[in-house]
């Protein structure tokens, strides 16, 4: 039977890269024991280490809202903001530079009134109550 320290010594020779035949020299045991002990507590060796690169840190980077530095990665987009909250905060501060490109003219089929409507262009009423004079008109006829 194996003591501890042996089996924690064939760990450490495996690990070490050792082959079977080496182990039970070192040992001094019989290559059927190293064997039979090694495919029953297989050694399984450390996934190997991958580093990952550490994001780069542009001098003068900093949030629009809050000021903080920020870190910067390589060939991405530059950064304006720190976070989710901070960005979201800027915007609803600052309404007045969103660009607001989807406005339609539009003329209410119903009352004949001109509106803008933002980012629908297939818009047909100027408000609620168009929309449901029009539909019981429909309804009635």
């Amino acid at each position: 039977m194996m003591t501890p320290n042996q089996k924690r010594r064939i760990y450490d020779l495996r690990e070490k890269g050792y082959s079977y035949a080496q182990v039970s020299v070192e040992m001094d045991m019989l290559l059927s024991t190293v064997k039979s002990f090694c495919r029953r507590h297989p050694f399984v060796p450390p996934p190997p280490v991958i580093p990952i690169p550490e994001p780069l840190y542009t001098p003068g980077l900093t949030c629009k809202q809050c000021g903080k530095p920020m870190l910067q990665r390589e060939k991405t987009k530059k950064k304006q903001f720190c976070s989710d909250s901070c960005r979201m905060k800027w915007w609803n501060t600052h309404l007045e530079l969103i660009k607001r490109k989807a406005y339609y003219d539009m003329t209410c089929t119903q009352c004949g009134i001109s509106f803008q409507s933002y980012g629908n262009r297939k818009r047909k009423y100027c408000g609620l109550a168009c929309s449901t004079a029009a539909h019981r008109k429909v309804a009635a006829s």
